[in-house]
């Protein structure tokens, strides 16, 4: 191996771990974004039935889903939260939005007592 594709590979290697520690505070800046707007629950890139529509047909991947009873304003929260938290791709339905999730931690999120617990799809 040369120098210059070593050095290449280090660099490759410190950016990735540098984004995955970043994807926790993103996850938590947008959860405080929702906190902000009222939202009760939140998930990004997962698909569960209490947080989409029952036949929703497309992928969760880049998407990030609200209780579709949830509005904030005239607006469905999912959009809301995508829009101010910057990360809105521009197309959505009644709870779910497509946004740039790449930066989140993927998962389903629920505010209780005042904070906000990551579940795995079987715990709800």
């Amino acid at each position: 191996m040369e120098s210059g594709d070593a050095v290449t590979e280090y660099t490759e290697v410190v950016e990735a771990a540098i984004e995955h520690a970043e994807k926790p505070k993103r996850t938590a800046q947008l959860l405080e974004v929702a906190t902000e707007l009222g939202v009760t629950a939140v998930s990004i890139d997962v698909r569960h039935p209490s947080l989409t529509e029952r036949d929703w047909p497309h992928s969760p991947r880049g998407c990030i889903f609200t209780p579709p009873d949830e509005y904030v304003g005239s607006w469905p929260a999912a959009w809301a939260i995508a829009d101010r938290a910057g990360i809105s791709r521009g197309a959505g339905s009644t709870g779910s939005h497509q946004a740039d999730t790449s930066g989140l931690v993927p998962g389903i999120y629920e505010h209780r007592g005042g904070q906000w617990t990551r579940f795995d799809e079987e715990e709800i």
